[in-house]
């Protein structure tokens, strides 16, 4: 995997605070990002591949048969998505400093604090995961559904956010708002920046 050698998070100081002393990190779901996220930053298809279909055609091959199965005519814009939006729980950073006038944190160790995490979450039954999001052309053909990664998808018109993000997918639970856990002191990663 890509990890970046820095990420950042803004948010209220009295949070970034905690991120650090307690270890306490917000995982949200995606659903959160589609629909409840502030305007400025949620982004509708978050976690789907939204992409212009006119007069295309769909074919899928089963993973089981090796087998095309259907031949589908397409028409006006779709989107894809292989998580429930509820299911994949994610913390986003930047991998660029960006502020929103609000104090920011950084990462400087990506790679201890990851390694650090992954223990921490599997100890829950959860899976791990993290990867840089990637942003597409909605306006593209779809050349691949990139099955079990649409969780980092967004559209192009995101990509100055510059998105990393941390989290787990958990199918046993649906929290519309997030969950917090605290994971113990995280002064050896991260600190506050002016």
């Amino acid at each position: 995997m890509d990890v970046p050698v820095r990420l950042y998070r803004v948010g209220e100081l009295v949070h970034l605070q905690r991120f650090i002393e307690e270890g306490e990190i917000l995982f949200r779901p995606l659903s959160y990002y589609r629909k409840i996220e502030d305007s400025t930053r949620h982004d509708e298809f978050d976690g789907l591949h939204a992409f212009n279909v006119d007069g295309g055609k769909l074919s899928l091959i089963n993973p089981v048969t090796g087998l095309t199965e259907g031949n589908w005519d397409l028409v006006g814009h779709s989107t894809y998505g292989d998580h429930a939006g509820n299911n994949v729980f994610v913390c986003c950073f930047s991998t660029a400093q960006i502020s929103f006038e609000k104090p920011n944190l950084e990462i400087f160790d990506v790679a201890g604090l990851m390694n650090a995490l992954e223990p921490l979450i599997s100890e829950r039954n959860l899976q791990p995961i993290a990867g840089r999001v990637r942003y597409y052309n909605e306006s593209l053909p779809l050349e691949s559904f990139d099955e079990g990664m649409s969780w980092l998808k967004k559209r192009q018109s995101f990509s100055r956010e510059r998105e990393f993000r941390i989290g787990f997918f958990d199918s046993s639970i649906e929290i519309a708002a997030g969950q917090a856990f605290r994971f113990g002191p995280l002064k050896r990663y991260a600190r506050l920046t002016d």
